[in-house]
């Protein structure tokens, strides 16, 4: 849509422009001008000029009593009418092309006002005041301010309008604003007008498209898109309520006008997103790309569309993770289980392994023991580095008192993180012995010194541990007199040395 200035005067000063008067041709050309009052009552005995614009030759007649003022065999050319009463403002219409042969009609309103007052063609100071007004509201357009700048060019209108350049700078000005019912009439005026003056000679014009016919080029291309304008602006309301339904019928009107339009489609693809309907927007994206492969911004919708769709499972999933856990807390370990494993496909295989661990606890609290296992193993599988999927194993294995189990997962130097694996076994010792296990604990310090013969400590809380609970004073004694070969403490030297003493006795 282009805001142009007025490029052309047409009027008075393109009179004064032709000095040599082009051929003519009389035919059979008739124009018929109809003179009716304020009320639209007819009115006899009104002067009527009717003359051509590029040539001072031009002929006059009166209204008969119905009103009416006929012109027969007029030569060709573009003509102007001009018609004054006592009592009213002086009258005009301009712009009837004749070519050939043909017949038009016009009426002429009378309105109250000064008979003497100077049209724009015949008062060089009125024309200039009208193409001030065009002037003014032109630049407004060209700022963006479509209301403010709609005004002055109407203020132009008021003096000369039958302007091309002034009807079609008020089409652009009310398109704009969306008002696109009170665009048409404006429109059909710069086309009527244009298309009478595009039949004149220009002087100076030689060669290259004549600047009326461009100008009825471009108002015709306005109206015939105008329908299509009116479906897009009915889309966009609709999209901003969220009535995306009625959003996509209105953008599929305007696809039949415009079938290969990367826009509509784009718009639609969005209408969809936002209703949720990922593929059908994906389609409609990929189509706009189709379409227009070099536009960046059909690229990135469909990235977009990818990610709301992505979030919106995402969303799902820790909704259903988060009630999957409240069951959990309440012990209605079949309902959490099935909103772990309704949840698991959701989410991304980076997250997955997570959930199969929760899935194998659960498994757990159903005593249903392999499948908690197979639920562990399958975590472990995918994320073979993450230690605390080790461990939740481990943690089972303990739980179900499957002690050699649990002590070769943490063996494995995967479950041990950053610690070797002999220090994680001497840690779990020390858990389970704080938390009264100390049979288990023991265990666990003897994996560690399975894995590191020299593992001090362990040496030390195992050895001492033994000692305590008697079971074996053999191996107690076995296991101290290691530490004794490694301890540097002096303290648990000298308290090795004396429980040492103590079995001895207690042997014998």
């Amino acid at each position: 849509m282009k805001i142009i200035r007025s490029r052309f005067a047409v009027g008075m000063m393109l009179l004064l422009a032709f000095a040599m008067v082009m051929p003519v041709f009389c035919q059979d050309n008739s124009l018929e001008v109809k003179c009716v009052g304020p009320d639209g009552q007819a009115l006899a005995g009104v002067k009527v000029i009717a003359a051509p614009i590029t040539s001072p030759k031009m002929k006059d007649a009166k209204s008969d009593k119905t009103g009416v003022a006929l012109f027969k065999k007029l030569d060709d050319g573009v003509y102007r009418v001009v018609a004054r009463q006592t009592g009213f403002a002086p009258t005009y219409d301009e712009f009837f092309a004749f070519k050939g042969g043909g017949k038009q009609s016009v009426e002429l309103r009378f309105a109250a006002g000064d008979p003497t007052a100077k049209l724009y063609f015949e008062d060089q100071a009125v024309n200039q005041k009208a193409y001030q007004l065009l002037e003014e509201g032109v630049k407004l357009l060209q700022a963006g301010k479509f209301a403010d700048g709609e005004k002055p060019i109407r203020e132009s209108l008021k003096i000369y309008p039958t302007n091309p350049d002034s009807n079609y700078n008020l089409a652009i000005a009310l398109l704009q604003q969306k008002k696109f019912d009170d665009t048409v009439p404006p429109l059909k005026k710069t086309i009527a007008v244009a298309s009478a003056l595009a039949q004149m000679p220009m002087q100076g014009q030689a060669g290259g498209e004549n600047p009326y016919a461009a100008r009825q080029k471009d108002a015709q291309f306005l109206l015939d898109k105008l329908p299509g304008f009116k479906l897009r602006s009915e889309g966009e309301k609709f999209s901003q309520e969220r009535k995306f339904d009625e959003a996509i019928g209105k953008y599929q009107e305007a696809l039949k006008m415009e079938p290969n339009d990367a826009d509509l489609y784009y718009n639609i693809s969005l209408a969809h997103a936002n209703a949720k309907r990922y593929d059908e927007a994906m389609k409609s994206a990929d189509k706009a790309v189709e379409l227009k492969p070099a536009e960046k911004d059909y690229q990135d919708l469909k990235k977009k569309i990818k990610e709301i769709q992505d979030n919106e499972v995402l969303l799902k999933a820790k909704a259903m993770l988060e009630e999957g856990d409240k069951m959990y807390q309440a012990e209605d370990f079949n309902g959490a289980l099935k909103k772990y494993e309704e949840a698991l496909p959701l989410v991304p295989k980076k997250n997955q392994p997570t959930i199969l661990a929760q899935i194998g606890r659960t498994y757990g609290k159903l005593k249903q023991s392999d499948k908690a296992v197979d639920s562990f193993k399958k975590a472990i599988e995918m994320a073979p580095d993450v230690p605390d999927l080790q461990k939740a194993l481990a943690q089972f294995y303990l739980t179900e008192k499957r002690y050699e189990e649990a002590l070769n997962v943490y063996a494995d130097p995967r479950a041990a993180g950053s610690v070797p694996p002999d220090q994680a076994l001497f840690n779990l010792g020390q858990a389970l012995s704080k938390q009264g296990n100390s049979e288990v604990a023991e265990l666990a310090w003897e994996k560690a010194l399975k894995v590191n013969p020299n593992h001090v400590d362990a040496a030390y809380e195992y050895g001492m541990s033994l000692y305590f609970s008697k079971k074996n004073d053999k191996l107690a004694k076995e296991v101290l007199n290691r530490y004794l070969q490694l301890g540097k403490d002096a303290a648990r030297l000298d308290n090795v040395k004396s429980v040492l003493v103590v079995m001895s006795k207690r042997s014998q």
